[in-house]
């Protein structure tokens, strides 16, 4: 795939458990967030040198997830009510809790490409509140989107023994896989001899 375009199928699964070993478990059943308009996530860490002996002796990589605004037409009450914290009164009203814990969601979704959809998700996000505007009617009529910052983090797989914030998969690797992304949050799968080969052949 050499080009991506046309953000869509956004899914959120809110995380039920953190574990000791940095992993994470997930609601069963996934909130569908439609109207997507625009994801722009910037990479968070940087490179670290050290140097030594007048050359650079070691380089780390501060790799600490990402962050950046997630626009879409508007935010579902579902999400404002079980992400973001708010109440639902006895009228149907949406009560903003300035008390509501952080809860934590992957958040799967897919780019168009020129040859194939390209799938994402991120293992560990949190969603800022969106801001409250609108504008008075005119003779153009322009939406107004709700703007969120998504902040995804590091995950541990331990299937693969790393820290993680994401993972993709294009439509032409595994049938299975791409099929069933946006079921559950997608759990990578260590490689064995027969996949290694499949991949190389």
């Amino acid at each position: 795939m050499k080009i991506k375009y046309n953000l869509k199928n956004v899914h959120i699964w809110p995380v039920t458990k953190q574990n000791e070993n940095g992993s994470v478990e997930y609601a069963e059943e996934a909130i569908k967030w439609p109207g997507a308009v625009s994801i722009a996530l910037d990479p968070q860490g940087e490179l670290s040198p050290f140097y030594a002996d007048g050359i650079e002796y070691y380089t780390s990589n501060g790799n600490n997830g990402y962050s950046g605004p997630f626009v879409s037409a508007m935010v579902p009450d579902e999400v404002a009510e079980k992400i973001n914290g708010d109440v639902v009164d006895k009228n149907g009203a949406m009560i903003e809790n300035a008390d509501a814990p952080v809860v934590y969601f992957a958040m799967a979704f897919e780019f168009d490409g020129d040859t194939s959809g390209r799938r994402h998700v991120l293992y560990k996000c949190s969603l800022t509140r969106p801001r409250i505007e609108s504008q008075t009617k005119e003779d153009r009529i322009e939406p107004v989107t709700d703007e969120t910052t998504i902040t995804a983090s590091n995950v541990y797989i331990p299937a693969l023994e790393i820290y993680t914030p994401k993972a993709r998969l294009d439509k032409d690797k595994n049938a299975t896989a791409y099929g069933s992304w946006f079921e559950t949050p997608y759990v990578p799968e260590k490689k064995t001899a027969a996949t290694q080969a499949q991949t190389q052949g």
